[in-house]
Protein backbone atom coordinates (compact mmCIF):
# COMPACT_ATOMS: atom_id res chain seq x y z
CA UNK A 1 0.00 0.00 0.00
CA UNK A 2 1.39 3.36 -0.99
CA UNK A 3 1.54 6.13 1.56
CA UNK A 4 -0.77 8.25 -0.61
CA UNK A 5 -3.45 5.54 -0.53
CA UNK A 6 -3.70 5.56 3.27
CA UNK A 7 -6.31 7.81 4.85
CA UNK A 8 -5.03 10.90 6.58
CA UNK A 9 -5.02 10.79 10.37
CA UNK A 10 -5.97 13.56 12.71
CA UNK A 11 -5.37 12.98 16.41
CA UNK A 12 -4.98 9.25 15.80
CA UNK A 13 -8.21 8.75 13.83
CA UNK A 14 -8.61 8.28 10.08
CA UNK A 15 -9.92 11.44 8.47
CA UNK A 16 -12.84 11.97 6.13
CA UNK A 17 -12.10 13.96 2.96
CA UNK A 18 -13.65 16.96 4.71
CA UNK A 19 -10.75 16.84 7.18
CA UNK A 20 -12.91 15.74 10.14
CA UNK A 21 -11.92 12.50 11.85
CA UNK A 22 -14.14 9.58 10.92
CA UNK A 23 -16.75 8.74 13.52
CA UNK A 24 -16.50 12.16 15.11
CA UNK A 25 -19.74 14.06 15.21
CA UNK A 26 -18.97 17.52 13.88
CA UNK A 27 -19.27 20.41 16.22
CA UNK A 28 -22.73 21.87 15.86
CA UNK A 29 -22.31 25.44 14.66
CA UNK A 30 -23.63 28.34 16.63
CA UNK A 31 -27.38 28.48 16.31
CA UNK A 32 -27.15 31.92 14.71
CA UNK A 33 -24.44 32.46 12.10
CA UNK A 34 -23.72 36.06 11.04
CA UNK A 35 -24.23 36.73 7.33
CA UNK A 36 -23.20 40.28 6.54
CA UNK A 37 -25.73 42.48 8.27
CA UNK A 38 -28.20 39.63 8.74
CA UNK A 39 -28.10 36.66 11.09
CA UNK A 40 -28.74 33.18 9.70
CA UNK A 41 -30.82 31.02 12.04
CA UNK A 42 -29.36 27.54 11.52
CA UNK A 43 -32.25 25.79 13.30
CA UNK A 44 -34.76 27.54 11.04
CA UNK A 45 -32.70 26.71 7.96
CA UNK A 46 -32.55 23.00 8.85
CA UNK A 47 -36.27 23.01 9.69
CA UNK A 48 -37.10 24.53 6.29
CA UNK A 49 -34.94 21.91 4.56
CA UNK A 50 -36.59 19.06 6.53
CA UNK A 51 -40.05 20.46 5.75
CA UNK A 52 -39.21 20.64 2.05
CA UNK A 53 -38.08 17.02 2.10
CA UNK A 54 -41.11 15.90 4.11
CA UNK A 55 -43.58 17.80 1.91
CA UNK A 56 -42.05 16.37 -1.26
CA UNK A 57 -40.87 19.74 -2.56
CA UNK A 58 -37.51 18.13 -3.35
CA UNK A 59 -35.58 14.95 -2.63
CA UNK A 60 -32.40 14.64 -0.60
CA UNK A 61 -30.50 13.76 -3.79
CA UNK A 62 -31.80 16.86 -5.60
CA UNK A 63 -31.03 19.06 -2.57
CA UNK A 64 -27.51 17.62 -2.35
CA UNK A 65 -26.87 18.07 -6.08
CA UNK A 66 -27.95 21.73 -5.89
CA UNK A 67 -25.90 22.11 -2.69
CA UNK A 68 -22.76 20.74 -4.37
CA UNK A 69 -23.38 22.75 -7.57
CA UNK A 70 -23.43 25.92 -5.47
CA UNK A 71 -20.12 25.14 -3.74
CA UNK A 72 -21.11 22.94 -0.80
CA UNK A 73 -18.46 20.45 0.33
CA UNK A 74 -20.36 17.99 2.55
CA UNK A 75 -21.07 14.55 1.13
CA UNK A 76 -24.67 13.40 0.86
CA UNK A 77 -24.42 11.32 4.06
CA UNK A 78 -23.08 14.33 6.00
CA UNK A 79 -25.88 16.54 4.67
CA UNK A 80 -28.45 13.90 5.63
CA UNK A 81 -26.95 13.59 9.12
CA UNK A 82 -27.01 17.38 9.55
CA UNK A 83 -30.66 17.52 8.52
CA UNK A 84 -31.41 14.80 11.08
CA UNK A 85 -29.56 16.78 13.77
CA UNK A 86 -26.84 14.17 14.21
CA UNK A 87 -23.95 16.43 13.26
CA UNK A 88 -23.26 19.97 12.19
CA UNK A 89 -22.09 21.48 8.93
CA UNK A 90 -19.17 23.82 8.42
CA UNK A 91 -19.97 27.53 8.39
CA UNK A 92 -19.39 27.64 4.63
CA UNK A 93 -21.74 24.69 4.05
CA UNK A 94 -24.42 26.33 6.22
CA UNK A 95 -24.23 29.44 4.03
CA UNK A 96 -24.45 27.37 0.83
CA UNK A 97 -27.39 25.37 2.20
CA UNK A 98 -29.15 28.60 3.15
CA UNK A 99 -28.70 29.91 -0.37
CA UNK A 100 -29.98 26.67 -1.93
CA UNK A 101 -33.03 26.47 0.36
CA UNK A 102 -33.92 30.10 -0.37
CA UNK A 103 -33.53 29.45 -4.09
CA UNK A 104 -35.69 26.31 -3.96
CA UNK A 105 -38.43 28.10 -2.02
CA UNK A 106 -38.40 31.03 -4.51
CA UNK A 107 -38.42 28.78 -7.57
CA UNK A 108 -41.92 27.91 -8.87
CA UNK A 109 -40.44 24.93 -10.77
CA UNK A 110 -38.90 22.30 -8.52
Amino acid sequence: MHAAARPRRIQGKPAHRSGRPLGQVGAVPERHEPVGEKVLDVDDLLRRARNGLHDGDFTLLYLWIRFRANGGCACRADLDAALRGLQGLSDEDVLVLGSVIAELHRSPER
